[in-house]
């Protein structure tokens, strides 16, 4: 089960793409209305149309797929957590959730310095997946980076051939590669947490 955190345009891609491959996913918002209607939109024949009016395409084994839009306390059913919401609103949620990550894995989509927020001042991390980790003190959560320099709109179902890397934790960089392969993609993994600033795109 994928639990993704997040409506957007990456979100909602990773969605569809997941889903249509025969995964169990979960797509939180903080309101479950919006995470619904995108849900109905995949599903439909006409596809998702998001901000730019780029869609996805259809899903042929639409009766098949196992796809459902919650709230973000939903999406936690899942044992992946996938976070795709906007960096500078990811550390309230993450707060908000607390000890409901425990025992799970988490896939860290987000990008501080692609839209010139930045990392949050007075604080020793140089990454997003660093700083993320840091207001847990629980090593049940096991932790990796993945799909950062994925365009959205190369997400999609029949979409194959692409790479991006990889960081975090070896059993959480390996159910990375593993999602990634499920869907056409390949996921190389560059190893721990000191090389996740590297992997983040948008830095000035």
């Amino acid at each position: 089960k994928i639990g993704i955190l997040g409506t957007g345009q990456l979100g909602s891609h990773m969605a569809c793409t997941w889903a249509a491959v025969g995964h169990i996913v979960m797509l939180g918002s903080r309101d479950p209305l919006k995470s619904q209607d995108i849900v109905q939109k995949i599903l439909s024949p006409a596809g998702y149309i998001g901000f730019g009016g780029e869609k996805t395409p259809p899903i042929s084994n639409v009766a098949q797929v196992s796809l459902s839009g919650t709230d973000y306390l939903g999406a936690l059913d899942a044992d992946v957590i996938v976070l795709a919401t906007p960096f500078h609103a990811t550390s309230a949620v993450l707060m908000s959730l607390g000890s409901k990550l425990k025992g799970k894995t988490v896939i860290d989509a987000t990008n501080p310095f692609y839209s010139g927020h930045g990392l949050p001042p007075g604080q020793p991390w140089n990454s997003a997946i660093e700083y993320h980790r840091s207001l847990f003190d629980d090593d049940s959560i096991h932790w990796a980076t993945g799909y950062k320099t994925v365009y959205w709109t190369k997400i999609i179902p029949g979409s194959s051939g692409v790479s991006f890397d990889t960081c975090g934790d070896a059993m959480a960089t390996a159910l990375v590669a593993e999602l990634a392969s499920s869907h056409g993609f390949r996921a190389n993994d560059r190893g721990g947490f000191e090389h996740a600033a590297a992997l983040e795109p948008g830095r000035r």
